[in-house]
């Protein structure tokens, strides 16, 4: 409804500057890179007071505004995951047979599981795990 959509405005709204500043933080190219941002994009969600007292005050609606297939919120995540994994392509950084809109749905996906684990299995979030699944779903070793 409206409210969601102006619930959801106003997070998109904080995204784009979070994901730009992780892109230019995060040295190097490739699927470290994606990965580390990523990574750096979640602990900023996760630590970022006012969506936590979002999500606090009532989860499910907070889930709904966040991540449903209609929301705002992913589907701004998912356009700058895209374009950020065409630019690792166009700059010779990554290679992958998968369509980009399909991978950036995955890796919005990935973030989404592990920041909200709490709320979706009752486990603890765990970013981390988030930057390590990418690193191995763009055909990175988990070492390197």
């Amino acid at each position: 409804g409206r409210r969601e959509r102006r619930c959801g405005g106003g997070i998109t709204a904080l995204q784009g500057p979070t994901t730009a500043n992780a892109r230019r933080a995060v040295v190097g190219g490739g699927a470290a890179h994606v990965a580390a941002v990523v990574q750096l994009g979640l602990e900023q969600m996760h630590t970022f007071p006012p969506l936590r007292a979002f999500i606090e005050r009532d989860p499910q609606y907070a889930l709904r505004v966040l991540t449903s297939r209609e929301s705002i919120v992913q589907q701004g995540m998912i356009a700058r995951m895209r374009d950020l994994l065409a630019d690792e392509v166009a700059a010779g950084h990554l290679r992958t047979e998968a369509d980009l809109d399909d991978l950036a749905y995955v890796i919005v996906r990935i973030g989404e599981s592990f920041l909200y684990s709490d709320l979706i299995t009752g486990r603890e979030p765990d970013v981390a795990k988030a930057g390590l699944m990418v690193r191995l779903l763009l055909g990175q070793s988990a070492q390197s």
